[in-house]
């Protein structure tokens, strides 16, 4: 019996177009009806996701936002963690000198050093505002970062992990977009994260499914009892899931998903 599913938001839900395709809508209305339990997990803000789902499907749903770093339950946070004040800073002030761009996530809001390209561009795809902070290491270094996050391209960034993961202890960085380096407090993912929202909301992680294609799902799809990765999904994803779906441009979530609820149940 298929209890729960948990639902990446970009690439998953999402087309490439970054429009939700009316199937995924029918399938997961068709899983609410059936009683299923609905979970949104993306490294996107809070206020985006529950925006984007309440849009698509007039509701508020559990969410697990900040890849891990969130988790609320019809709008009510039951868990929270937050980069260290120094750390967030430190790291902050290294990538600025390197001449990269880096915006960091405060109180759900968006916080940029300068009105830029990357933050307008970041903006839009989420569907939110910005905050201007010129001095952007002084603030971070009084008040609780949730997340940072550094835009540029797949070679800037590998070289960036290694060396962030190497210099700045209780850290991990991971891409959650074919351009973006997430760096969350060390044991943050959305598997963690999963775990926890299963306790509090009393679903089985054997009976619960997972739907991502980023290598930010690998965690998610280890902690649940069976994980599907979109057709364009990374390697990574693709390596620890399950099955693989149709891609996302062909609403693989809807087609997949509806396959699971007739198998299982």
């Amino acid at each position: 019996m298929l209890e729960a599913i948990v639902i990446d938001i970009d690439g998953t839900f999402l087309n490439s177009r970054e429009e939700v395709p009316l199937e995924n809508i029918r399938a997961v209305q068709e899983a609410l009806g059936l009683g299923k339990i609905v979970v949104f997990a993306s490294g996107r803000m809070h206020v985006s996701i529950d925006n984007l789902v309440k849009k698509a499907l007039g509701r508020t749903f559990p969410i697990i936002a900040y890849n891990g770093g969130l988790v609320t339950v019809n709008g009510n946070t039951c868990h929270i963690k937050s980069l260290e004040r120094d750390a967030a800073a430190g790291i902050t002030a290294s990538v600025l000198k390197k001449g990269l761009y880096i915006q960091a996530y405060v109180d759900d809001e968006l916080i940029v050093p300068a009105d830029c390209d990357e933050a307008r561009a970041y903006a839009e795809h989420s569907g939110v505002g910005f905050r201007v902070e010129k001095d952007l290491v002084d603030f971070l270094k009084h008040n609780d970062t949730m997340k940072l996050l550094v835009i540029d391209n797949h070679d800037v960034l590998a070289r960036l992990k290694t060396f962030l993961e190497k210099d700045f202890n209780g850290i991990e960085a991971f891409k959650s977009f074919t351009n973006y380096l997430d760096i969350v407090p060390k044991g943050t993912n959305k598997g963690e994260a999963l775990v926890l929202l299963s306790k509090v909301m009393g679903f089985d992680l054997a009976a619960t499914a997972a739907f991502g294609d980023n290598d930010n799902d690998v965690p998610l799809f280890r902690a649940c009892g069976y994980a599907v990765a979109m057709g364009n999904a990374t390697p990574a994803a693709k390596f620890a899931a399950d099955s693989i779906a149709p891609e996302a441009d062909e609403a693989g979530l809807a087609r997949s998903l509806r396959c699971l609820l007739n198998s299982f149940d």
